[in-house]
């Protein structure tokens, strides 16, 4: 569905990820299911009482989230989940 970029928080000193909407993707069904994907994210977090979404960007054209990541498990939301 787009792009992973695994990125340092210069702020919190971690290590994150960056996943970003593929251009092609920006139409509203599509952003759509970026946010239930997010929002799915989240509610698993809340579960294990912790939270992987630590930033969201909804620019026109730019659509993205940023989430915690580990070397074990990589990113921690599958934009591509359905």
């Amino acid at each position: 569905m787009g792009r992973v970029y695994k990125a340092s928080d210069t702020v919190e000193g971690e290590v994150v990820a960056i996943n970003v909407l593929a251009p092609s993707l920006q139409d509203t069904v599509s952003v759509a299911r970026f946010h239930k994907c997010i929002r799915r994210a989240i509610e698993r977090g809340r579960a294990l009482d912790r939270n992987p979404v630590l930033a969201i960007c909804l620019l026109p054209g730019v659509t993205s989230v940023v989430v915690a990541y580990t070397e074990e498990f990589g990113a921690a939301l599958d934009v591509a989940a359905q």
